[in-house]
């Protein structure tokens, strides 16, 4: 628990601007902007007191977990790489 991150939301202007565009897919968890190349994506574990979750830490709903987001590929270079999920 103790290794746990507060996720790195874009600035609320940043995002206000991104989710008044269209997106056709998932957008980023960070910034609301759309994810135009999905494999290029990062997915992060994330709480309900958003938090990010190491990737080697297993949590289920009842402990708090929300699921896993994508993160876009500039976005991600701001999460660690042990927040990175392998799919």
């Amino acid at each position: 628990m103790a290794n746990r991150i507060p996720v790195p939301f874009a600035s609320e202007k940043v995002r206000r601007l991104n989710q008044n565009k269209p997106c056709h897919g998932e957008p980023c968890l960070l910034c609301d902007a759309e994810i135009k190349n999905p494999a290029a994506a990062v997915h992060v574990h994330m709480t309900t007191s958003l938090e990010l979750v190491p990737a080697d830490e297993e949590l289920t709903e009842e402990q708090g977990s929300q699921g896993c987001f994508p993160v876009g590929p500039e976005c991600a270079k701001k999460v660690p790489r042990r927040f990175w999920l392998k799919w």
